[in-house]
Order: C-alpha cells, then sequence, then structure tokens
C-alpha cells in the first residue's frame, strides 16, 4: 500500500478488508452481533426500568413528606405557632398546613364506585380527620432527629413518615443494579469472547495475505487496522439494532399499559430517553467490539 495515497483510501481499503473477513466467517460474525445486541437490550431495560421505577416513585405526592397531625383543641393561633415551630427545625424545607376540611376532600377524590358515595357522605361535623402539616425535608439521613425534635413540640400526636419506605425502596434498587451488573457483565464477557474467536477466524484466513503484506513492509499497525475495523462495524451494527428493539419493546410496553387503563403507572416518553439509549448503545457496543479485535489482533498477528 502506497503511503502516499489519501486517508480516505486508505480507510476504504481497511472497510472493504473488513467487510470482507466478516462475510467471510458469516455465522462467527452473526453470532457476535446476536449476543452484543441481548447483552445491549437487557442493558436498556434494565435502564429504562430504574428510570422509571424513580419516576413513579417521585411522583408520589408524600414520598419525601412527614406529615404531622396536630390536637384539635388548637386555635389559630396555636396552629400558627406549631408552624413557627415546625419552620425553625434545621432539616425542614417547607412546611404545608391542610386543614381537616381539606384533607376530607382529598379523601373523596380517592375513591370510586361504593367507597366513593361512602366518603361523600359525610358531613363536616362528623369528619374525624385531625389538622395535619406536611413537612418537606433536605436529608433523608436527618428525618429520625427531626421527627424527636416534632415530639417536644406541644399538640403533637402523631405523624406519617415515608422516608423508611423511601429507605426500602431504594435498598431493593440497589440489590437489583448488584444482580443486573452482575449479568451484564457476564454477557459483555460473552460478547467479548465471541468477537475474540470471530476475528480470530477472520486472521486465519488471512494468514497468507497478512505474511505477504509483512514481508513487503506493511506495520503491524497497518495489518491489525481492518481486524480493529471489523470490532467496530461489529458494535455499530449491534447498537443500532438493539436500539430499534429497545424502541419497539418499550413502546409497546407502554401502549399495553396504557391500554389498560392504569393510571397509576407513569411511563416516560421513550424520545426523552433515545439519545441517552442510543449513546449508552454505541459507546458499549464500539467498545465490545474493539476490545474483542484488539486482544485477538494482538494475540494472533506476529509481524
Amino acid at each position: 500500500m502506497n503511503p502516499g495515497r489519501s486517508p480516505k483510501v486508505i480507510f476504504m481499503f481497511f472497510l472493504k478488508q473488513s467487510i470482507r473477513g466478516l462475510a467471510r466467517n458469516g455465522l462467527m460474525s452473526a453470532t457476535s452481533i446476536f449476543i452484543l445486541v441481548s447483552c445491549l437490550v437487557i442493558m436498556g431495560c434494565f435502564l429504562l426500568f430504574m428510570r422509571n421505577v424513580d419516576l413513579n416513585i417521585r411522583s408520589i405526592d408524600d414520598y419525601n413528606k412527614v406529615v404531622v397531625f396536630v390536637d384539635d383543641s388548637l386555635d389559630e393561633e396555636g396552629l400558627a405557632g406549631f408552624e413557627a415551630s415546625l419552620r425553625n427545625l434545621a432539616n425542614v424545607r417547607d412546611v404545608v398546613f391542610v386543614s381537616k376540611e381539606e384533607a376530607l376532600e382529598r379523601l373523596r377524590g380517592m375513591f370510586e364506585g361504593d367507597l366513593a358515595k361512602i366518603v361523600a357522605g359525610i358531613q363536616s361535623g362528623e369528619n374525624k380527620i385531625r389538622n395535619s402539616f406536611e413537612i418537606d425535608y433536605r436529608n433523608p439521613g436527618d428525618v429520625d432527629t427531626m421527627i424527636y425534635q416534632i415530639f417536644a413540640i406541644p399538640g403533637y400526636v402523631k405523624h406519617k413518615n415515608n422516608a423508611e419506605y423511601a429507605a426500602r425502596v431504594d435498598d431493593i434498587k440497589g440489590k437489583v443494579s448488584m444482580v443486573m451488573m452482575w449479568l451484564l457483565a457476564l454477557q459483555f464477557a460473552v460478547s467479548v469472547f465471541i468477537i475474540i474467536n470471530t476475528v480470530k477466524l477472520s486472521v486465519m484466513s488471512r494468514k497468507n495475505e497478512i505474511n505477504a503484506m509483512s514481508y513487503i513492509g506493511a506495520t503491524q499497525r497497518f495489518i491489525i487496522a481492518p481486524f480493529l475495523l471489523e470490532g467496530v462495524i461489529i458494535g455499530l451494527i449491534s447498537a443500532a439494532a438493539a436500539y430499534f428493539i429497545q424502541w419497539y419493546v418499550y413502546v409497546s410496553a407502554a401502549g399495553g399499559i396504557a391500554r389498560g387503563g392504569d393510571d397509576m403507572i407513569i411511563m416516560a416518553p421513550f424520545e426523552g430517553e433515545r439519545a441517552f439509549i442510543l449513546t449508552v448503545f454505541i459507546a458499549v457496543g464500539v467498545l465490545s467490539g474493539l476490545l474483542g479485535s484488539a486482544l485477538s489482533a494482538r494475540r494472533y498477528i506476529k509481524v
């Protein structure tokens, strides 16, 4: 190869050699792509699952709130003093007063059918709900200390705290993440192993050509380049295929949930996630392809 030729000509030469190598070992190339696509789709499902878990958790109104119920004997001045005491606590970001009448209206909107009729029939004089304060806190780790301080405020009756629920959800997310990371690492290793063998077969099938090129002075970098490009092509094809499969699966799942009429589950639009998913797929696909090709080429090509 004439070193004076343009980079475009050299690249086209490398590309042609890479495509020939992939076609010559079609079965192994297809296997590499299939394994890598599977790995990427599983990764995408996991990323989108965790994204939607976070979205649904954060949509719960009192997920990061403590609701404090106060004694009915507190008049307007007492309620104002209680609120002022809450706002003086270090971990409190905001405080919202919810009257017993407002709480009853919220309750009426939560039910349907016969239960809705029963709740709707409750008169103001029969309302047993207490006045309350919704506390939006800053640091989940300091919630216990904050609640202990609230105990000492005159008029306190009881509280509802979802911090423990939030911690439990985060713990489950952490364990699921750990399992998924191990599975993805295993699949990534399998993908690299298959790509190594694909490139190995390509090297063996071109052994005579490689020897001839080395005899006429071709550098190791020049000889290895087409095999590295094979890995990149495998990675890019896998990323593209995985992206469209992920798109179809996610949109189908979101459509099924919407048709089922389940308003409790929120699905993030794929349009808002596709750039992130495509970027991750391309990065992981190209990295695994390059890694597999580089390991195989360095091992089996001796110039």
